[in-house]
């Protein structure tokens, strides 16, 4: 199981996700009055004069990446039974896709987080974590369609 290139994609993709329920900042938003930041444990708005948040929006974030995190476990012991494995890496990479797209259209039009016109937007360490892993599933799931094809090359020979 983990002689399989795969497999290394898919624990690399397992702790770079495991990295973001550390609180690592994703998305920031500064304006004149407020600072708001988006992390795994939710939105937090911070009041720039008083240095006292103001509201915390916790948005189930955490559980959707340790959904993820599960998910690509599950996936990685399905190793015995290829078929299912690339379908269950097929549903990873559409369900990541939309994730990746979700976050960077927040990042874009997010700005209503703290309601000013001027603000200034910064993608923190944390969305490096997230993208990471989109490029790994995907290498992922070539390396099992390789892996598929031998089988099925080696059972006609039969």
């Amino acid at each position: 199981m983990i002689q399989r290139t795969q497999s290394l994609y898919l624990i690399l993709s397992m702790i770079s996700l495991s990295i973001l329920l550390s609180g690592m900042k994703l998305i920031a938003f500064t304006g004149t009055k407020y600072h708001a930041t988006l992390s795994a444990f939710g939105i937090e708005k911070i009041e720039i004069a008083k240095q006292q948040s103001i509201s915390d929006h916790s948005y189930p974030f955490y559980l959707s990446i340790i959904g993820l995190v599960l998910y690509i476990f599950i996936l990685l012991m399905r190793y015995k039974n290829l078929n299912l494995q690339l379908k269950m890496i097929r549903r990873l990479f559409f369900i990541y896709f939309l994730i990746v797209v979700a976050f960077l259209l927040f990042s874009i039009y997010g700005s209503n987080v703290i309601g000013e016109k001027e603000f200034k937007s910064e993608i923190g360490t944390g969305f490096i974590f997230l993208i990471l892993p989109f490029p790994l599933i995907f290498l992922a799931q070539l390396g099992i369609k390789r892996d598929k094809k031998l089988l099925d090359s080696l059972n006609r020979l039969r």
